[in-house]
């Protein structure tokens, strides 16, 4: 949590972190035998990243941008579009 700190503290760009209790499959692809879902050791948590399933905050709160939830995939494609634009977010520029 020290490394979010000190980004949060560098930029305006809204830093997120997303805390993974488990990871368990969402899918129902892998189960173990009582029916329950699978839950893999923590190397694989870049598997909720590449399902986009990261919305919330450290907190529980929903990542916002522009007014909308959104998850990693849009949180960074927004970040670069807002830097091609001198770091305005859509609805800064479309207000202008």
């Amino acid at each position: 949590m020290a490394d979010f700190m000190t980004c949060t503290s560098l930029t305006d760009a809204g830093p997120f972190v997303t805390l993974l209790g488990d990871i368990t499959d969402e899918s129902g692809v892998f189960r173990r035998p009582d029916g329950t879902p699978y839950t893999s050791i923590p190397h694989f948590a870049w598997v909720p990243v590449y399902h986009n399933a990261c919305r919330t905050d450290a907190d529980g709160s929903p990542v916002v941008k522009d007014g909308f939830q959104v998850g990693i995939f849009e949180w960074l494609r927004q970040m670069r579009l807002s830097r091609r634009r001198g770091g305005k977010s859509n609805a800064e520029r479309d207000s202008v």
